[in-house]
């Protein structure tokens, strides 16, 4: 009865301690419930085509086969209106697979839910075309035109899928991504970036390196999980503050913390102090795994494996990983050492438990001193040890084991605080605090391995609370 009573709290209080410890802090207020409050003219359509559509409609409004496209391409692809009469091409829900629309004129053409999934549209001219929920994951549109006229006049990517596009050296310009497209893995390198939306997009894996960037450049509740970070120029900080995953941000394998370092400095001067840790959080990430890549030897290089992994990183990479990264993730998660104390304070209970219980060479004792008239001072140690059950009946029996667990929960519970709080700097001795709250005056101390776990125990508190101490009241790792 008493084991089984043992494994409940044990498991109990391992469960409490489990999710005492927050997966993550990193969340930014309300920044996933915030929505843009204003959007560009050219609001998203809704396609109400069937896919695949089995016809388009041209300039002049005829509705055509979707087998005349081939001729149309083979030739030079062109559906944008050539006079005032003619309305741009509808080419909405055709599949366009299998096309190569390379320097096509598809200015103002409808293209809603088409399917251009690996198609060429390098050097296409797709100025003020509604992409709206279409399909571009694996395309090409390195050098494509997607400028807007204006922030209210401009090509309509919204909802659109583009995982692992091409943009290089695109035109985007005033272009709007909102509604969660989709730009995992997308290459927008050296691309015209200035005035768009990035509202909502999902940007995992993005490339934005030497793209050019300005002040209405909008990367509001986007999802920037490990997004190449190194643009010719930063955006504002207002427009990217609310940007889910800034603490994930890279650079390339050959690139530098220039862009990070100063969207940092933005953040510091704009007073945006969470945002500010994010970053200093994705800067030392990215140092630890740069240690981490010299302290192993690449597999594709014969001189290095000729090597031996360098001591130097391996220790910088392993302190930085356990004792900044781990447990407050470079002053990003200042409450987290907190938990950990409170985690390590109920997971050390069950083992002291398991020692007064079964424990032989390690022991708990109960130290007081008792005071005579005469002058006598005796000084009393008792082992802590559960007592035996000597009532007959069931219900006596039940009663004296649940009084006995409870007795030796609250001893082990009380010296794993102690243990915690044995910590102190001059008249500052909480563990000396923490005694003049019992109504005896007694102490508990340990023997054998269970003083080595206390030892330990303590070392980490202290720990835990001097970088808790440090995130909460100042800037770690900041300069």
């Amino acid at each position: 009865m008493g084991a089984l009573l043992t494994l409940a709290m044990a498991g109990v209080i391992g469960y409490i301690a489990w999710h005492i410890v927050p997966r993550g802090e990193t969340a930014s207020g309300s920044a996933s419930s915030i929505s843009k409050s204003s959007s560009p003219a050219s609001s998203s359509e809704s396609a109400s085509c069937v896919f695949p559509a089995s016809s388009w409609i041209d300039q002049t409004g005829q509705k055509r086969p979707v087998a005349d496209l081939k001729g149309i391409v083979s030739k030079h692809a062109d559906f944008h209106k050539r006079n005032s009469r003619e309305s741009p091409a509808d080419l909405s829900c055709v599949d366009l697979r299998g096309y190569r629309l390379a320097g096509a004129d598809l200015r103002g053409t409808k293209l809603l839910c088409a399917n251009l999934s690996k198609v060429d549209l390098s050097g296409a001219d797709l100025r003020l075309a509604n992409l709206t929920e279409a399909d571009l994951s694996d395309s090409r549109l390195d050098g494509a035109n997607l400028e807007g006229d204006s922030l209210n006049v401009s090509t309509d990517l919204s909802r659109a899928k583009m995982k692992n596009v091409s943009f290089i050296g695109a035109k985007l310009k005033y272009a709007w991504f909102i509604d969660h497209a989709d730009l995992s893995g997308a290459n927008l390198r050296e691309a015209d970036l200035s005035g768009t939306s990035f509202t909502t997009a999902l940007m995992a894996g993005t490339n934005v390196t030497k793209a050019q960037l300005d002040g209405t450049t909008d990367f509001e509740n986007a999802e920037l999980d490990s997004l190449v970070f190194e643009p010719a120029n930063i955006p504002d900080a207002d427009n990217i503050y609310r940007a889910r995953g800034l603490e994930h941000l890279t650079f390339g394998e050959n690139g530098t913390p220039k862009a990070l370092t100063a969207l940092r400095t933005s953040f510091h001067d704009a007073g945006m102090e969470l945002q500010e840790r994010k970053i200093t959080y994705a800067l030392r990430r990215a140092n630890t795994s740069s240690e981490w890549n010299k302290c192993l030897p690449r597999q594709n290089d014969a001189r290095a494996l000729a090597l031996s992994a360098s001591p130097s990183n391996c220790a910088a990479w392993l302190l930085n990983t356990l004792v900044f990264d781990l447990t407050f993730q470079y002053g990003m998660s200042p409450n987290r050492p907190l938990y950990l104390v409170c985690a390590l304070w109920l997971l050390c209970s069950i083992v002291y438990v398991v020692i007064i219980k079964v424990g032989k060479r390690s022991a708990i004792f109960l130290v007081c001193q008792r005071n005579y008239h005469d002058g006598r001072t005796i000084l009393r140690r008792a082992r802590i040890a559960p007592r035996p059950v000597n009532a007959g009946s069931v219900f006596g029996r039940f009663e004296e084991i649940v009084w006995r667990e409870g007795a030796i929960w609250r001893v082990a519970l009380f010296f794993s605080l102690q243990s915690t709080l044995n910590i102190g700097f001059q008249e500052l001795e909480l563990g000396r605090w923490l005694k003049l709250l019992t109504t005896r005056e007694y102490d508990l101390k340990a023997e054998g391995w269970a003083r080595s776990l206390a030892g330990a125990q303590s070392l980490l508190s202290i720990l835990m609370l001097a970088l808790s101490i440090w995130a909460l009241f100042g800037q770690p790792f900041s300069s």
